[in-house]
């Protein structure tokens, strides 16, 4: 390993550069126990999780404080005084980031991280409902069941969402059911079947039904759906390329590498151990698609960086981009590089040493550090071990690339000094827009633009019309008073036949409402064709320009007519 690098990392040892924000993070971590070990409150699902895999660390002097196990399970007698008053909170457990997606997950995943060590409380009694006593057991597995039904028939779709109810608030939940009660836990297999889901690995079913069949839909049978998004068999929330699939590409809300680690973990038979294989090859093949949406450019103190993609973005507003190489440093997430540490991946690796080498780790952990919340001190639970096992891994030579995914119809582009984004489906959640979304920097310049499309697609026989509204997605409310009107308002979007067995009622958000088979976009000398379908070919005319395909390198005649084959994309420049 080259001298910088160790230095860079080192180990947790006086005067090598970093230890001291590793000795920063580690005293915070510990700080952060103390303060909930002396707490005259309940604790929060989060914290009882916090301590629980602070049990865990070696580097830790209270990773074997009994102190922790005992408050953690004090904190599970409350959370069942609190059940057992009103069982609904399951619904909504207001302790959590989103509480209506955790359920009861990280109590169960507390249990299931070290079973032995609850053994001799669970058959001791404790206060129950009305007044009468239970074993902790009972009143435990009460609660983890009551999760896990409610959870699988009120999941989510869009893929960051699916993640976390899916992990938490069904496998895990079910996890902590099999510590308790083995008789009443879901088989291993049936249920990774949700994570599989989640993740891309399998198709997306949606919420379990009463006759054990599957609605393709999310939202729970009980008319308060959350996103009525209804789905075809075969549907997947994460492309073959490896992109999250909620509309088209998105850049904040489709980094989702840390939900995977996450979900991977939760496989681990015990701390340390190996999770599911198939779940680590698909955080690999995630990680890689998302490297492409990487850019050269500079920190807020003009220092060499790369930056997260999020310009072209469906749900992205903050633009530039974070500083990002391997995963998002948000708060309450892992640590920057835990997807290299989990998969080994020679890439990955290169692409978090990539991050030491420009010196962006140590500034990007030390920004974090001024956040004095919670949850950015529960994201910090894995650093220290991510460092250590970076710093022991061998160099590679991998830097970040540049690609394309036709299912979320977005390309990106490295042509000499010049990179270009473009997403030709863009925000066309209830019909055809015509407009796709582009972001250039190079030698010709930095520009940011909203572009014509044509697009290809097979009409409904609907149209939904724009209102004067400037934010769809929130109540009149938010809106009043904007002082401005809409120049698109009273547009008329024609909206595409959607899949068989899918409904698109004007104004609902769809994955299909806007959707078209194909696409063109011509901007600044790039002529881009996309085949977004899975059964149909798409006939394009070569630009008059012709030569070489940038993705495949092959000379094509100018003019002539190219059979684009289902889900393929062609890329042309002429040299303008």
């Amino acid at each position: 390993m080259p001298a910088p690098l160790r230095e860079g990392l080192g180990r947790i040892a006086p005067n090598a550069p970093g230890s001291e924000v590793l000795s920063q993070i580690r005293a915070r971590l510990e700080g952060a126990v103390e303060g909930l070990l002396k707490a005259q409150r309940p604790l929060g699902q989060h914290e009882i999780s916090f301590l629980a895999q602070m049990r865990h660390k070696s580097w830790s002097k209270l990773s074997g404080d009994p102190r922790l196990l005992a408050t953690i399970v004090k904190g599970m007698d409350d959370f069942a005084a609190a059940y057992a008053k009103d069982p609904t909170i399951v619904r909504y457990e207001k302790s959590t980031w989103n509480p209506d997606w955790f359920g009861f997950g990280p109590i169960g995943a507390s249990l299931a991280l070290d079973p032995a060590a609850y053994a001799p409380y669970l058959d001791q009694e404790i206060a129950w409902k009305n007044g009468g006593r239970t074993t902790r057991r009972a009143a435990y597995l009460e609660m983890l069941l009551a999760s896990r039904e409610w959870l699988r028939t009120h999941r989510r779709f869009y893929t960051n969402q699916s993640m976390i109810v899916d992990c938490f608030g069904i496998y895990m939940a079910n996890r902590g059911v099999a510590v308790l009660d083995p008789s009443r836990a879901m088989p291993e297999d049936q249920a990774r079947r949700y994570l599989y889901e989640a993740v891309g690995i399998e198709e997306w079913r949606g919420d379990d039904m009463p006759d054990g069949g599957h609605s393709f839909d999310a939202g729970g049978p009980d008319g308060t759906k959350a996103q009525p998004y209804r789905v075809p068999k075969g549907y997947h929330l994460v492309t073959r390329t490896g992109l999250t699939r909620e509309l088209g590409y998105v850049g904040n809300y489709g980094e989702v590498l840390d939900w995977v680690g996450i979900i991977y973990d939760a496989t681990r038979p015990s701390p340390g151990a190996p999770g599911d294989a198939k779940i680590r090859d698909q955080l690999a093949k995630i990680a890689r698609a998302r490297m492409p949406f990487r850019y050269p450019s500079t920190d807020d103190e003009g220092k060499r960086a790369m930056r997260m993609m999020s310009d072209i973005g469906w749900r992205d507003l903050k633009s530039p981009g974070e500083v990002t190489y391997l995963q998002r440093p948000r708060p309450g997430a892992a640590s920057p590089f835990e997807a290299a540490v989990i998969t080994g991946d020679p890439r990955l690796v290169g692409y978090a040493q990539q991050m030491v080498e420009d010196n962006q780790l140590w500034p990007t952990l030390q920004e974090h550090m001024k956040d004095k919340g919670f949850r950015v001190t529960y994201g910090f639970l894995n650093v220290i071990d991510d460092v250590m096992a970076l710093a022991n891994m061998r160099p590679s030579a991998a830097r970040l690339p540049m690609g394309a995914d036709p299912e979320d119809g977005v390309v990106a582009v490295k042509r000499g000094k010049e990179r270009f984004y473009a997403s030709l489906y863009w925000r066309a959640n209830r019909g055809v827009t015509n407009l796709g979304r582009v972001w250039l920097s190079g030698p010709r310049g930095n520009r940011i633009a909203t572009v014509a499309v044509d697009t290809g697609f097979t009409p409904s026989g609907q149209s939904w019309t724009r209102p004067d509204k400037a934010v769809l997605l929130k109540n009149e409310g938010v809106t009043k008073g904007y002082g401005v009107s809409l120049a698109e308002a009273g547009e008329a979007l024609p909206m595409v036949q959607p899949p068989a067995g899918v409904t698109v009622k004007p104004g609902e958000d769809s994955p299909f409402a806007g959707r078209g088979d194909s696409y063109v976009m011509r901007y600044a000398g790039y002529t881009i064709a996309v085949n977004m379908s899975e059964t149909k070919r798409f006939a394009f005319q070569v630009p008059q320009h012709g030569g070489n395909e940038l993705l495949s390198g092959n000379a094509m005649p100018a003019g002539s007519t190219l059979q684009m084959e289902p889900l393929s994309t062609v890329i042309f420049y002429s040299g303008m």
